[in-house]
């Protein structure tokens, strides 16, 4: 709360602040050449003037306000150690899924390739696989580029 407070008075600051800006006067005359000039300060004495008020700014919609009090406020809280550990694993997972899905479509296009392929199975023995087995292989690698390519 006691950075709710400190916002608070900033803005009120600010709006003071602003308020005095806008408050001071501004003054329409035509010089001896007959330009129009718009000033804050008093024109040359003997000039004839006009006062006028500048613009209102325009005004924040809801969402901006409620933004940048969100953003003002996010910027006041210490980091969270739990949220940076969870973008790092969410990070590790989206990398993780990219891999599988590189995996699958390698997989996709070797068993696509050529029908007398040989494969090195993990014991280190070599696998010419059959048409049935070719085609279970294709299934799988396409069922897993539907899960893991997004």
């Amino acid at each position: 709360m006691n950075s709710l407070r400190l916002f608070s008075a900033l803005l009120l600051s600010l709006g003071i602040a602003a308020g005095s800006v806008s408050a001071a006067p501004m003054y329409k005359w035509v010089d001896a050449d007959g330009n129009v000039q718009y000033t804050q300060s008093p024109p040359p004495a003997g000039q004839e003037a006009q006062t006028i008020k500048p613009p209102p700014p325009p005004p924040l919609t809801t969402e901006e306000a409620q933004q940048r009090l969100q953003n003002y406020q996010e910027s006041l809280s210490p980091p969270d150690p739990d949220k940076a550990k969870n973008d790092a694993e969410e990070q590790a997972a989206v990398r993780e899924e990219q891999r599988n899905c590189d995996a699958a479509k390698r997989n996709l296009e070797r068993y696509s390739d050529s029908a007398n392929r040989r494969f090195r199975k993990p014991d280190g023995s070599v696998q010419i696989p059959t048409d049935q087995e070719r085609e279970a292989e294709i299934a799988k690698a396409k069922q897993q580029i539907k899960v893991f390519c997004k």
